[in-house]
C-alpha cells in the first residue's frame, strides 16, 4: 500500500533534478486522482516507452510491471514479468539506469521480493529508505547482510527525509575538499580490521565515503570523524562501505575459456602427485571459486575422483564469506549457466540452489589479507581478478610478487581484463593477447627481476 505522508511531506523546492516513480504489487488499486490528494507535483499514469521529465510523479498500473531503461519507462512483456519479483526487477533496473543517484522506497509488506533489487541499489551508492506503520519492511535479519544505510524511517517523514538528502548531496559536493581527517579514518579502520585502506586507490574511497555522509546529514569528512569517535559502531558500516563484493559465476566467460588449455597442462603435469592446488584471491561470495571447481570438474571428468583438489578461496569480508561457505544462490544468481551445469551441480533447496557437496568439497574458504597476510604457496593457479584495480599502484606490485612468489614453477596467474601492472611484463608472459591470463617462472627472492617474454 502507498501512503499519502510519503509524498506530502516532500519539500517541493529541493529535488530539482530528480522525479518519482511508483511500482504496484498485483491488486494494489491506487489512482492516479488519489495520489494528487496529497502529492506537491503533478502525478501521471505511466506509459510505454515515456521519457522521465523531472519534477513528475509517475504512477504504473498494478496489472502492469515496469522498468527504467536509458531514461524511459518500458513495460515488461509477459515472458519479461515475474509478478512475484515484480520490485526486484524494478528496483535493479533503478539501480542501472540512476546509479549512485538512485533512491529506493518500500512502503508495505511483500515477502523477499525487494531484497535483490534493494542490493543492487546499494551496489550502486544509491540509497534506500524502508518505511510503514510499526518499523521495516523487511525484519532486521534479512537487512543484517546488505549494505543499507537509511534502514528504517517513519512513513510521515520520508518525503521530508529524502528532501533533506538530496540537498545534502548538493552542499557537500560544493563544500572544498577537507582530506585532514582522512588518514585519521584510516587509521582507525585499520585498528579495527587490520585492513589498511589509505593503500587502496583514493578517489574510489572518497566517492563511497561521500555518500555515506551525505546519507547521514553531515557537513564533510572533518564532521564525519567526529561522528566515527562519538559512534564506533559506525566503523562496522564505513568498513562494509569500502569493501568490493562484485562477482557472478563464469564472469567474463572468455576467461573461462581460455582457462581451459592451462588446467589441462597443470592436470598432466600433475599426474603422479595426484595434487592440484589453486588459489582465488578476493573471492567474496564464492562464485568465482566455485567456477573454477566446476571447470576442473569438466575437465577431469571421470578422472576426478583420481586427483586431491584444494581450492583456497580467501577474502577480507567475513559476512561473504560465510555466504559462500553456505554454498546456496538464488535462481537469478545462477540463471546465465548453461542447463546442464545447472542440473549437474546444483540441487534445489526451496527458493536456493545448492552447490554440491562433490564440488564444495574442493574449495576451503578463509579470510586472508593479500596486502598484509603471507601467502598461501606451491600454487599452480592463482585467481585475482578486478581486485587490484581498487589497490594503489605500490600495492598493485606488491601483489603481482607476492603471486609470482605463491605459484609453482610455470605457473598461471589469472587478473581481471583491464588490470594492466608495470611489474607484470618482468615476472608473466601473457598467454591469451584478449585476456589477462599469464604464465610465470619462479625466482629467488633475491634473484634479480627479469623479462621472461
Amino acid at each position: 500500500m502507498i501512503r499519502s505522508g510519503a509524498l506530502s511531506t516532500a519539500s517541493p523546492h529541493t529535488p530539482q533534478n530528480y522525479c518519482v516513480v511508483i511500482a504496484q504489487k498485483p491488486l494494489a488499486n491506487v489512482t492516479v486522482s488519489y495520489l494528487q490528494q496529497f502529492a506537491t507535483w503533478e502525478v501521471i499514469e505511466a506509459q510505454d516507452a515515456w521519457p522521465l521529465q523531472t519534477n513528475k510523479i509517475y504512477l504504473a498500473s498494478s496489472a502492469q510491471p515496469i522498468f527504467l531503461q536509458d531514461g524511459h519507462i518500458c513495460f515488461a512483456t509477459p515472458d519479461q514479468s515475474r509478478p512475484e519479483e515484480l520490485l526486484d526487477d524494478f528496483f535493479e533496473s533503478l539501480a542501472k539506469n540512476s546509479g549512485a543517484c538512485a533512491i529506493g522506497l518500500i512502503l508495505g509488506s511483500g515477502g523477499r521480493d525487494g531484497v535483490r533489487g534493494i542490493e543492487a541499489i546499494g551496489r550502486q551508492r544509491g540509497l534506500v529508505f524502508s518505511g510503514g506503520a510499526g518499523g521495516s519492511f523487511f525484519n532486521y535479519a534479512t537487512f543484517s547482510s546488505l549494505r543499507i544505510y537509511d534502514l528504517t524511517t517513519p512513513t510521515e517523514l520520508i518525503g521530508q527525509k529524502v528532501s533533506q538528502y538530496i540537498e545534502n548531496v548538493r552542499l557537500v559536493r560544493a563544500l572544498p575538499e577537507q582530506p585532514v581527517a582522512l588518514p585519521d579514518i584510516f587509521r582507525m579502520l585499520a585498528e579495527k580490521s587490520q585492513v589498511h585502506f589509505d593503500r587502496y586507490k583514493p578517489s574510489t574511497l572518497q566517492r563511497r565515503l561521500q555518500k555515506r555522509i551525505e546519507s547521514l546529514n553531515l557537513s564533510g569528512v572533518a564532521e564525519y570523524y567526529q561522528h566515527l569517535r562519538e559512534n564506533p559502531i559506525e566503523l562496522d558500516v564505513l568498513f562494509k562501505l569500502f569493501l568490493v563484493r562484485v562477482t557472478e559465476f563464469f564472469r567474463d566467460e572468455l576467461s573461462f575459456e581460455v582457462l581451459k588449455d592451462p588446467l589441462l597442462q597443470i592436470i598432466n603435469r600433475n599426474q603422479t602427485s595426484g595434487h592440484l592446488r589453486l588459489w582465488s584471491v578476493g573471492c567474496a561470495t564464492g562464485e568465482e571459486a566455485y567456477s573454477l571447481a566446476i571447470l576442473l570438474a569438466e575437465t577431469l571428468g571421470d578422472r576426478l575422483s583420481q586427483y586431491q583438489i584444494r581450492i583456497f578461496a580467501t577474502d577480507i569480508d567475513q559476512d561473504a564469506l560465510r555466504i559462500a561457505r553456505r554454498g546456496r544462490y538464488t535462481e537469478k544468481a545462477i540463471s546465465a549457466l548453461p542447463e546442464a551445469f545447472r542440473e549437474r551441480y546444483f540441487i534445489q533447496k526451496g527458493s536456493e540452489f545448492e552447490i554440491i557437496r562433490e564440488v564444495r568439497q574442493m574449495v576451503n574458504f578463509a579470510r586472508h589479507n593479500i596486502g598484509n597476510d603471507p601467502p598461501f604457496v606451491h600454487m599452480d593457479l592463482i585467481s585475482c581478478r578486478n581486485l587490484l584495480i581498487y589497490f594503489s599502484p605500490e600495492l598493485q606490485n606488491e601483489c603481482i610478487a607476492t603471486f609470482q612468489y605463491a605459484l609453482q614453477e610455470n605457473g598461471y596467474l589469472l587478473l581481471g581484463k583491464s588490470e594492466n601492472i608495470t611489474l607484470l611484463e618482468n615476472l608473466f608472459e601473457r598467454i591469451h593477447g584478449r585476456t589477462s591470463c599469464f604464465v610465470g617462472e619462479i625466482l629467488s627472492p633475491c634473484a634479480h627481476i627479469k623479462h621472461t617474454g
